[in-house]
């Protein structure tokens, strides 16, 4: 399997890979030694059974559920009423949807800083 060496220290490397199967980018820790190549030819046979890496985002809980209404009030809000105010203020419709989805930056740190997997 292709990879991506991210980092190495002493006989471990941290690996980076795209999986077709799963649509999604993979990250574990494999021997130094399980490594063939160089470059962009590097190659591992044992990506999969490394130690995975980093926080599983997709099984972030989100209590609540996307509110168009919310979303049209903090658009509004903001003074975004047409594509031209998107295009000119692109971080204020970013922080609405935000508001309207139910989630901000607080519950992704809390949900990282509370994750038990090693990242």
């Amino acid at each position: 399997m292709k990879v991506r060496l991210i980092s190495k220290q002493r006989q471990a490397a941290l690996i980076e890979w795209w999986s077709e199967e799963d649509d999604n980018y993979f990250r574990s820790v494999v021997p130094l030694n399980s490594l063939q190549g160089e470059g962009d030819g590097l190659q591992c046979d044992m990506a999969e059974q490394g130690i995975p890496q980093g926080v599983p985002w997709s099984e972030i809980s989100i209590d609540r559920m996307f509110n168009p209404h919310v979303l049209e009030k903090e658009l509004r809000r903001v003074g975004v009423w047409s594509y031209e105010d998107i295009n000119n203020n692109p971080q204020a419709v970013v922080n609405a949807l935000q508001k309207a989805m139910g989630i901000g930056l607080q519950e992704v740190k809390s949900f990282a800083k509370n994750y038990g997997g090693k990242v």
